[in-house]
């Protein structure tokens, strides 16, 4: 076939095909057959010439359609530059085909894309803007074709760039004047968005003349002020995805792209600043900033008494409540995210436009260059604009009336710009006719008349607006100074100049002031607690000072109120106050942590005498504990309780009355160690050597003294020895493993205290030690502690004591199973040194048919808890032990069932000594790489896969309720994720569980019908009338099975909480045949002891009535 025959066929078949896709495969054979060059492009169009001249709409569109297809997929190479000119001229001529239009405008934008387009040459670029603007009408075609032309313009600008800035004096008239020609009138988003990008990059383009472009500039800001404010809500399935966000944006941008647009943009933004939507406002306020902030300063100096005048008003005539004066910042860092439907955004949006006027006008003082001798600015407009700004506010602020605060916090706003500014405002704030006959100031000029009752006019509620709004003066300095200042600035500011008479108005106002005006102490304890916070500010001694105050206020308040001083409003925004200044981690703020510690806690640690209430010194520790987040204060607090520790130890007091006061002291060193951990990460390297040596010696001290045993006592000890051992450095886990392991476990330790030798004969002081080996890192060796002593024998010694006659409490028994898993878990790396107490034993129940007798039962319990700490590490011979243990539920023993069902739950409960990283409300990540817990991640989820199959075939094989009671206890120790994973298999022991008056068996029933309803409702459905009467029975019968109560208060709340969500959850045609015989037998409920019951039922109740409404 020749390349000519070729070449109509193809162009044939285009023309044959339905549409543009089903074309496709044919434009890119043309476009193959003239990139290889086989036939021109002259012959490509003169093949279509008969069909482009057809009477026929549809050939001429079909032939335009297939040369625009064909000019994108060809190779540009091919095209030159005769070529483009020749084109350009054709599909110009085709401008006024109106069925032509969308594919010529296509192909434009294809050949101007051209690297072979020279915009020069032969006028090309001219001829295409013109041919815009005279033959293209965009009234006459749909939105699809319009956006091609305005995509044309933005190809044209983007593609030749340097060409067109650089020829912009004889080009850009006629690029506006296309621009405005296919942009007036448009409705479509989508080409609204390409519009407002057109626009925007006009004006950064081009160089306009206010004068000579002027009908120019005003065509540009009509056709997109015009739209302002804009509304789009998207339709549903809109295939561009366009939000009003986008359209808003690109809206603002625009009108804020043109300095020349400033006279017409300010005069209509203000204008429609006076809507009451706050939409509309929010809008106006966000274009208003960008204008502001965008616009050359000399055009926005030219307009801001206009802007000043319209946007005071919307601050001084408002509600500014959502102001804080103890806030960080005036205006909140993220405010953009707030609703425009929200009023105080407007409020928000107008400071930040103000703000902004500010920083242009400053901007145009330094762009003037006014330099005095020393180089610095002579800040002339900025000083105007503050003399107006100070004027137009002095009413406002000179009393403390309505408007007061409104005009403090524009004040403070502008104040923290720059130090002239803060200067100015602060200086005029605290002059003698504003706040100087409050607070004092500057000396009155004996030509400033002043009321003689004006004082009297600062009732309470005035005074706490006074104090309240000082507060934002002080939130300036603090964002001045954050940003940088002079060295000079520090040191002589007007706000240094008037502290002295700041700091004696506040302490006299806090010191003379009612108890009773609890709202007003409050915020001069606030203020104060801000003006020890601000830099370079206030003295130590002026610190010193203020924490005076504060002592004397908690001092009098204890005296007055001993039983509950410590809830009083005012201690509690004291400590508050106080924990700023302790966790301010800058050096300037060392001395200060000082004054804290020295005046503050000598007075709470007076309060903790042996002469106190338990009460009392309760109250001192809590608030120690909530001061007690920097680790250097910490470590004060640490001595002077072990002090108080030793004190208490030495007094004449009850042994009762003392072991209350060592283990409260002990728990709040705990808590403040974990609290500060939180927060800043410290070693206790020094805690390990000065403190934990002393601390042990009055904890045996103690334990001589008391006759019986306080196992709480050791509990709190091992926890305090235990937080401080896991955060040494990782390095240090060995030596104090060694040491505190001879303590315990040898006759000799080097703390020179009795030998605890918990391994020779039983003792609580086990509990102890397990704290610490929970908490050294998993990386120790135990073998190298333990030695000389042979870890096979140790092992030994410890079942030994598990299975001692002469333990008296469960703790300590309970306590040594605990050392056998830490044992096994991390510390005897050799797993086999524990066979001969696990398969023997395995061996031994198995085969016991009659009673078991106790010693039986304490060596079960021994393999249990060595296969525990197998498991937590996913350790094979613990999973093989464990299936072991499962298949124990079938034998004939009934004891030995039911001693097996019970010991399944130590395997997968959680305890605190397994799960030390989380001991604190805060999560808390271990420095120095520490790992105390060699506990696997998904260990349960390992261990509920393994055992749920064995369960529910040993239920579905024997019907035994053992299997059961064993699937309960497991599911009650798993979280409900892990559960969401088996409902299928869970369904059906649901069905089964709910109808057995087993208390364990039921609160699990429960437990998975909720993730049942919530995950998985198909599983309910087909059984939804057992399960509806059976939740009823739990909630209205009382069922007792051997003595003991089946649906005690939390089953019937459970039972209340499922049936709520079945008839939420699950769809009416299921729910409704229900609905009223459950109204009518839950009335019982109404009348339940238990309130929580009640109100479960009344809540049930009333979705049943409104169900299918």
């Amino acid at each position: 076939m020749s390349q000519s025959t070729q070449l109509s066929t193809t162009i044939s078949q285009y023309i044959a095909s339905t549409d543009e896709e089903d074309g496709r495969p044919f434009s890119r054979s043309l476009a193959s057959i003239l990139s290889s060059r086989s036939s021109t492009l002259l012959q490509f169009i003169q093949g279509l010439g008969p069909i482009l001249t057809s009477e026929s709409e549809l050939a001429r569109s079909k032939a335009l359609e297939c040369l625009a297809t064909t000019l994108e997929e060809v190779d540009p190479a091919v095209i030159s530059k005769q070529d483009v000119s020749v084109l350009i001229d054709f599909l110009i001529a085709k401008l006024d085909d109106t069925t032509c239009v969308l594919y010529v405008l296509r192909a434009l934008i294809t050949i101007i894309k051209l690297s072979s387009f020279k915009p020069s040459v032969n006028g090309n670029l001219e001829k295409v803007i013109a041919a815009l603007s005279t033959k293209y009408d965009p009234r006459k075609h749909l939105a699809k074709v319009r956006y091609h032309s305005f995509n044309l313009i933005q190809t044209a600008l983007e593609t030749h760039y340097p060409y067109i800035h650089t020829h912009q004096t004889e080009i850009a008239q006629k690029i506006v004047e296309a621009f405005i020609h296919i942009a007036s009138g448009e409705k479509d988003p989508r080409n609204l968005l390409i519009s407002f990008a057109i626009n925007t990059k006009l004006n950064t383009m081009f160089d306009f003349d206010p004068t000579t472009h002027k009908q120019l500039i005003n065509d540009l800001f009509d056709v997109c002020f015009c739209y302002f404010p804009i509304t789009f809500t998207p339709p549903p399935n809109d295939p561009y995805k366009i939000k009003a966000e986008d359209l808003k944006g690109s809206l603002e941008s625009t009108i804020a792209s043109q300095s020349l647009f400033a006279s017409d943009a300010f005069s209509g933004l203000l204008e429609k600043l006076t809507s009451t939507n706050p939409v509309v406002r929010n809008d106006v306020l966000r274009t208003l900033y960008l204008c502001v902030a965008n616009y050359q300063s000399d055009v926005v100096l030219a307009h801001w008494l206009s802007i000043w005048s319209a946007l005071k008003f919307e601050i001084l005539h408002n509600d500014v409540s959502i102001f804080q004066s103890t806030a960080t910042e005036i205006i909140p860092e993220g405010y953009e995210l707030i609703d425009d439907t929200d009023d105080s955004k407007v409020l928000i949006q107008t400071l930040a436009v103000i703000r902004e006027l500010q920083r242009q006008i400053i901007k145009q003082d330094v762009s003037q260059h006014k330099h005095v001798e020393n180089g610095e600015h002579d800040f002339n407009y900025t000083n105007k604009f503050l003399k107006s700004v100070t004027a137009d506010l002095k009413e406002s602020v000179a009393t403390v009336s309505k408007s007061f605060k409104q005009a403090v916090i524009i004040l403070a706003l502008l104040g923290a710009e720059s130090p002239e500014s803060f200067s100015v405002i602060v200086g005029f704030q605290f002059s003698p006719e504003i706040w100087g006959k409050y607070i004092g100031g500057d000396e009155r000029q004996p030509d400033v008349e002043m009321d003689i009752n004006e004082s009297a006019i600062l009732n309470v509620s005035k005074q706490r607006e006074l104090i309240d709004c000082l507060g934002f003066v002080l939130i300036s300095f603090r964002l001045l100074t954050s940003a940088g200042v002079s060295e000079e600035f520090m040191e002589n500011n007007k706000l240094l100049a008037y502290k002295d008479h700041l700091l004696l108005f506040l302490g006299q106002l806090l010191q003379t002031t009612s108890n009773i005006e609890k709202t007003l102490k409050c915020k001069i304890v606030q203020q104060l607690i801000a003006l020890i916070q601000l830099p370079g500010l206030l003295t130590v001694q002026e610190v010193t000072l203020i924490f005076g105050y504060f002592k004397d206020i908690l001092s009098q308040l204890e005296r007055e109120n001993h039983d509950s001083w410590d809830e009083d409003i005012v201690v509690k925004e004291i400590i508050k106050g106080s924990v700023s200044v302790v966790e301010d981690t800058t050096p300037a703020n060392a001395p200060k942590k000082t004054v804290v510690t020295e005046t503050l806690l000598p007075f709470l640690m007076d309060l903790i005498v042996p002469e106190a209430s338990s009460n009392a010194i309760g109250k001192a520790l809590g608030v120690i504990k909530s001061l007690s987040i920097h680790h250097q204060f910490l470590e004060v607090v640490s001595i002077r309780l072990l002090n108080k520790i030793t004190h208490f130890l030495q007094s004449s007091i009850s042994i009762e009355t003392k072991a209350d006061a060592f283990k409260e002291i002990c728990q709040t060193l705990s808590e403040s160690i974990m609290n500060t951990q939180a927060i800043f990460q410290f070693s206790t390297n020094s805690w390990y050597k000065n403190f934990v040596p002393r601390f042990l010696r009055s904890f045996f001290d103690l334990w001589s003294q008391n006759q019986q045993p306080d196992v709480a006592a050791v509990e709190a000890a091992g926890n305090l020895v235990g937080v401080i051992v896991r955060f040494l450095d990782k390095s240090k886990h060995q030596t104090s493993l060694n040491e505190l392991t001879t303590l315990f476990l040898l006759p000799q330790n080097s703390f020179q205290l009795p030998a605890a030798q918990i391994s020779v004969s039983s003792s609580p002081l086990v509990g102890l030690f397990n704290q610490i080996i929970a908490n050294v890192d998993k990386s120790v060796s135990f073998e190298e502690a333990a030695s000389p002593i042979v870890v096979s024998e140790l092992i030994n010694d410890i079942t030994c004591r598990c299975q001692d006659s002469e333990i008296d409490n469960g703790y300590t028994r309970l306590c040594y199973l605990q050392m056998l898993a830490i044992l096994s878990n991390k510390l005897v790396k050799d797993a086999t040194l524990f066979d001969p107490y696990l398969q023997p034993t395995y061996d031994d129940i198995s085969t016991e048919t009659g009673k078991l007798p106790l010693n039986k039962v304490q060596k079960f319990e021994v393999l249990v808890w060595i296969t525990k700490g197998l498991v937590m590490k996913l350790d094979q011979k613990g999973m093989e032990l464990t299936q072991k243990l499962v298949s124990l539920l079938s034998n004939a023993n009934n004891e030995v069932q039911q001693l097996t069902s019970r010991c399944l739950g130590i395997l997968v409960c959680d305890l605190p000594i397994f799960t030390i990283s989380s001991t604190s409300k805060k999560q808390v990540k271990l420095g120095s790489g520490v790992t105390p817990t060699n506990v696997r991640l998904l260990y349960k989820q390992r261990l509920f896969d393994t055992l749920l199959p064995l369960l529910m075939e040993g239920y579905q094989n024997t019907k035994d309720e053992v299997y059961l009671v064993s699937l309960s206890i497991l599911v009650e120790n798993v979280s409900s994720s892990l559960l969401k994973g088996h409902l299928d298999e869970l369904s059906s022991m649901v069905t089964n569980s709910l109808p057995i008056n087993n208390p364990v068996i039921v609160g699990s029933a429960l437990k998975t019908l909720k993730i049942l309803i919530d995950e998985a409702p198909e599983l309910v459905k087909p059984h939804l009338n057992t399960i509806i009467e059976r939740l009823i029975a739990l909630v209205v019968q009382k069922i007792v099975a051997g003595k003991r109560l089946v649906n005690a208060e939390n089953v019937r709340c459970e039972a209340l909480v499922c049936l709520l969500k079945i008839f939420q959850n699950l769809e009416l045609e299921y729910t409704v045949p229900y609905q009223k015989g459950t109204i009518k037998k839950l009335e019982p409920a109404l009348d339940d002891k238990k309130r929580s019951v009640r109100k479960y039922c009344c809540d049930l109740r009333q979705v049943l009535y409104e169900l299918g409404r």
